[in-house]
């Protein structure tokens, strides 16, 4: 889980990074200096249109956080050569409804069905280890607090987060207007009218300190194994 950590700090970097340029244009009078010292002013509605491409941008940041924090988890299950019996029942859960969605898939004919549910039952009586992959992710659509939350809730990790995410509200934001861009519901234009340079500082920040705290608890699950069996209590 540490390099998931590394990787999306280096990605909180560039992020930062497209900020700190975003911020620097947007300055009053501000030039774009071509070669042979032509400089040209940056034109207003482009502006905006950077301004709105920083949610997609954002957007990028959390679902590749949260897919890879969760792959990582169904990693270190295989390495560890975790079999049915010996997970929690939230994990046995999503390795059953993974292996049902091949066995009620409308495309398969009954003999395909029969040999996925034989195979599930042939896994937990020969103790096979079991493995995850990004297929069996719990995803009901695209990503915000709310939805981040449920996954963690399915795998039984902790989403407490620090207070300065203030609950992951600016997720919402982001997410919706991610979905509003690339459907083609709002231009670059009107989204980036709708917010300005310190609204979206606010919600990069937000959404920063809630992303990295939750990698933070999945980091805290895969350390303890949280994802085994509790030892019954004597």
């Amino acid at each position: 889980m540490q390099k998931v950590i590394e990787d999306f700090e280096k990605r909180v970097l560039e992020v930062d990074k497209y900020f700190m340029y975003l911020k620097h244009l947007s300055t009053p009078g501000a030039l774009l200096t071509l070669p042979q010292s032509i400089s040209v002013k940056l034109d207003a509605d482009f502006l905006e249109m950077i301004k709105a491409n920083s949610l997609l941008i954002l957007y990028n940041l959390i679902e590749f956080a949260i897919r890879q924090g969760i792959l990582e988890i169904y990693h270190q299950i295989k390495q560890e050569g975790f079999c049915y019996e010996k997970l929690r029942p939230e994990i046995r859960e999503i390795w059953i409804k993974s292996h049902y969605r091949k066995v009620f898939n409308p495309e398969s004919n009954w003999n395909t069905a029969q040999k996925e549910a034989s195979i599930m039952v042939d896994d937990v009586a020969n103790k096979t280890i079991i493995q995850l992959g990004e297929k069996a992710i719990p995803l009901s659509g695209n990503l915000d607090a709310k939805e981040i939350r449920r996954i963690c809730e399915l795998h039984k990790i902790s989403y407490a987060v620090a207070p300065g995410a203030k609950g992951g509200s600016q997720l919402l934001a982001v997410k919706t207007k991610r979905n509003e861009l690339s459907h083609g519901n709002i231009s670059f234009l009107e989204c980036g009218h709708e917010l300005t340079l310190d609204d979206l500082e606010e919600i990069k920040n937000e959404v920063i300190i809630f992303i990295r705290c939750i990698l933070n608890n999945m980091k805290d699950y895969v350390d303890n194994k949280q994802y085994a069996l509790s030892p019954p209590s004597s």
